[in-house]
């Protein structure tokens, strides 16, 4: 669902799909807190953040998944001022105000 201007919150529902394997919401108009729900998604390979307007830190339970330590978790944890706080994220993204879609 990436690119496609969604807003609002992610929901913490999202935690329900068991096999979901990749999450990409890269580059919408998310916001708020990530949902915690997701570390316990055990199938997930691959989380892709960035370029939204999410707040807060990645869960560290996320750091635990055996399936996501060898995949991808990127989000906005880069820059002066970094919106997310990610300890084991793989990418770190710098989205300034100008640039993100979501504006400031």
């Amino acid at each position: 669902v990436n690119q496609n201007n969604l807003d609002g919150a992610l929901p913490e529902w999202i935690g329900n799909l068991e096999d979901l394997i990749t999450l990409n919401v890269a580059s919408n108009r998310f916001n708020g807190l990530i949902p915690t729900s997701l570390s316990a998604l055990q199938q997930l390979e691959e989380v892709q953040l960035e370029d939204n307007n999410f707040s807060g830190r990645v869960p560290q339970e996320w750091c635990e998944l055996s399936s996501l330590t060898s995949g991808i978790l990127t989000a906005d944890c880069a820059g002066i001022l970094p919106e997310v706080e990610c300890s084991c994220c793989t990418s770190c993204f710098d989205v300034t105000a100008e640039n993100r879609r979501g504006g400031d």
